[in-house]
């Protein structure tokens, strides 16, 4: 059966607004957006706070400093990843993280622009694929269903981004 999938601001920031997607009501954790079951499903795990603090700086410095720059984000088919490679986070400044560190958390999304990214969900990255990864794949996949079907909103101009914003002339929502 298919569900409506809603978009919604997450957080906005100077440089750029974050927005975020929810399924219709089904079930009471479908009263929580992609994002804030990511952070949920991590936040009482002390042996995951280093990196989930870590995102939540990236976020807001990305808000705050730098703008939703591409090389900010990792290119996953149709849609990014955050964060992006330590390599890439060194440049930009970010972290004190050691050439062989790397952030296994993965939150999939949708950079649209300079000013507007779309967040979804994600998991811990267990393997290089993310097709092979029992905690990232269904995220990974929904994450590709999210952009193709936003993108093709944008294209018929459904959707438009305007001022750094999305905006729309019904809904931001549509059938997943």
């Amino acid at each position: 059966m298919e569900k409506w999938l809603h978009i919604e601001e997450f957080i906005t920031f100077p440089k750029v607004t974050f927005y975020t997607v929810r399924f219709e009501r089904d079930s009471e954790m479908d009263d929580m957006s992609e994002t804030d079951k990511f952070f949920h499903k991590f936040e009482n795990n002390l042996e995951h706070t280093r990196e989930l603090d870590a995102m939540s700086i990236f976020l807001k410095k990305i808000g705050e400093r730098f703008g939703a720059h591409r090389d900010l984000f990792r290119h996953e088919r149709s849609a990014e990843a955050l964060p992006p490679k330590i390599k890439m986070m060194a440049r930009f400044g970010f972290f004190d993280f050691s050439e062989t560190d790397d952030i296994k958390r993965r939150l999939y999304c949708l950079r649209l622009s300079d000013s507007v990214v779309i967040l979804f969900n994600g998991g811990f990255k267990t393997n290089d694929d993310p097709e092979k990864c029992d905690n990232v794949r269904p995220h990974f996949r929904d994450a590709q269903i999210f952009a193709k079907r936003i993108n093709g909103k944008l294209n018929n101009k459904d959707f438009l981004l305007s001022k750094g914003r999305l905006t729309s002339d019904d809904e931001l929502a549509f059938r997943y």
